[in-house]
């Protein structure tokens, strides 16, 4: 609800939104720049200025640092509240604090974090001539609900010359899982957020070069996100509303650029599409960049909530520069229609297999899997195929459907299978793997390979040999709008009231038979109950809430790819 000021007594309230000289906080009297000289550890910098707002603070120099346990709240302000959209949806906060830096000078940032457990929330920062928030050495804090680099409204840029988040300092978190967590960091002059501490920094949450609707772009100028140092880091997550949307950015969605890059675990997010994961808002770079001595990192994950959407981006999907180091471990993701390949060992296009493997350099340019036969018998997907690469005592094979072939002949991975195990004694492996995963006439198999110590480009493209005719959709999106939302629920209440509905030219009529995945069920049966009723459309809102619920064991999840017959 609405910023309601309840500062506890001694805590500075902040009444004024110009600059004076400071002379300290009196009751009903006080500055930013008085409030955070008197602040002290524990205590919460509030406000409480007079009128509807937004109201506009132009500091004309540097601010005072935040020390110790120092918090400081916009969403105090009278008026101001925050978001309350769940994950992916457009952010609905009303922000009446902003931080202007126009008048401050070169050299200056927004606010500085200069002591440890330092909170920032419900702040917009623009216009400053460095960074919107520095996290100096040594320093930590937590970064909420805040827009850097943007207007109040979250549609128009308003840039800081630096970065939106710059971290020197470690143990910082920037947004969380709660939609009130969500920061919005667009339009800035470098990146959205820079790493340049030990570590670990958590990322999760945030929308970064887009506007606050998560569907037009307000690009920083450099990467989405770019790590040069920092350990054990966390970027999105499996949990609901931990994912990132990090797309529109002139640069790279993320960039994981350093030898002290390791250990970080990238799932969960959206990079080069709009808030709905399908339509596409391309980062002009990579949708990740792996450089510099970056190592032992994981993008991705076999379980659908791990798995990071990479689409539509200018470059590859994730392009691993020759300066790259070993273990970076590509692990299933929806990867799909990006400008170059979707996995790129030395950034330089196909890299073509050798004899034995014996190569160095980023991933070690461990050779991809042969394809040698994909075909549909009695309704399950034979896959079969060889590898010849270094000996290995574990060598997964990842398998996965594309609805097109990448123009360069060689795969992405835009809906993953499953996987195999390669079996042999080295240097020369086979695989054979059968999976009841339904797929459709004119899809492509692509498959990539993983070792202890990394994994390879993907596969050439195999068109499947009889497969099923149908077309891909996605389960809870009942009219084939690519994407599920709101509209698609209004639609199943309609048609289980007995209205009328009108669907697009090929869209199935929602209550008709349809096979999904070769099983019989009924279009808009998102429960899989066998009749239109109120859960389905209950079920479609928490999807395209990002809220968790159940399905019956074997119903598809709702947002999952189905093919329909």
């Amino acid at each position: 609800g609405p910023g309601t000021n309840t500062a506890r007594a001694g805590e500075p309230v902040v009444t004024r939104a110009d600059d004076p000289t400071p002379i300290g906080c009196k009751p009903g009297d006080c500055s930013l720049r008085e409030a955070l000289e008197d602040a002290s550890g524990g205590q919460t910098i509030s406000f409480n200025i007079p009128g509807a707002g937004p109201h506009v603070i132009k500091p004309t120099e540097e601010l005072p640092a935040l020390v110790d346990s120092v918090s400081i709240d916009g969403y105090t302000q009278p008026g101001a509240s925050p978001n309350t959209a769940t994950a992916w949806q457009t952010g609905n906060a009303s922000m009446r604090i902003v931080l202007d830096g126009s008048l401050a000078g070169p050299g200056i940032n927004g606010l500085t974090i200069g002591g440890t457990a330092v909170l920032i929330r419900g702040l917009v920062i623009q216009n400053f001539s460095e960074n919107g928030i520095m996290v100096a050495a040594f320093a930590s804090g937590t970064i909420y609900g805040n827009y850097l680099g943007i207007d109040h409204t979250g549609s128009f840029p308003a840039p800081n010359g630096g970065s939106g988040v710059n971290v020197h300092g470690s143990e910082t978190a920037v947004g969380g899982r709660s939609p009130d967590e969500r920061n919005l960091i667009s339009g800035n002059a470098v990146d959205g957020i820079q790493m340049n501490g030990e570590g670990p920094i958590v990322i999760t949450g945030n929308f970064i070069g887009t506007d606050v609707r998560g569907t037009a772009p307000l690009p920083n100028a450099n990467d989405g996100v770019r790590l040069k140092d920092g350990s054990d880091s966390l970027i999105g997550n499996s949990d609901p509303g931990a994912g990132n949307l990090i797309s529109g950015n002139e640069g790279n969605g993320l960039t994981l650029g350093g030898p002290g890059v390791h250990g970080v675990l990238v799932r969960g997010n959206r990079l080069g599409t709009a808030g709905d994961g399908t339509t596409p808002l391309p980062n002009s770079g990579h949708g990740i960049y792996i450089a510099l001595g970056a190592f032992s990192n994981t993008i991705g994950g076999a379980s659908q909530p791990n798995q990071n959407t990479i689409a539509f981006n200018g470059g590859d999907g994730v392009s691993l520069a020759v300066s790259a180091k070993a273990k970076n471990y590509l692990d299933p993701n929806v990867t799909h229609s990006n400008g170059g390949l979707g996995a790129d060992l030395k950034d330089d296009g196909v890299t073509l297999n050798d004899l034995d493997d014996p190569d160095t350099g980023p991933n070690d340019v461990m050779n991809f899997p042969v394809i040698t036969r994909a075909e549909v018998v009695d309704g399950i997907l034979e896959v079969e195929g060889t590898l010849n690469t270094v000996p290995a005592p574990f060598l997964p094979i990842f398998i996965f459907a594309n609805s097109e072939c990448d123009p360069s002949g060689y795969g992405e991975g835009e809906r993953f299978l499953g996987e195999d195990i390669a079996e042999g004694t080295g240097p020369n492996y086979t695989f054979e793997a059968t999976i009841e995963e339904f797929v459709s006439d004119g899809e492509y198999i692509t498959v990539s390979a993983s070792n202890p110590e990394s994994t390879s480009e993907f596969s050439k493209c195999e068109k499947i040999v009889g497969a099923p005719m149908g077309t891909a959709r996605t389960w809870g999106d009942v009219d084939c709008a690519n994407g599920v939302s709101p509209i698609d629920s209004l639609k199943v209440l309609r048609a289980d009231a007995g209205l009328g509905n009108t669907q697009p030219p090929g869209c199935p009529g929602i209550g008709d038979e349809v096979q999904v995945d070769g099983v019989t069920r009924i279009w808009g049966d998102v429960d899989c109950s066998l009749a239109l009723n109120p859960v389905d459309s209950l079920k479609i809102l928490r999807s395209d809430a990002g809220l968790p619920f159940s399905q019956a064991n074997g119903c598809p999840e709702v947002g999952s790819p189905v093919i329909v017959t």
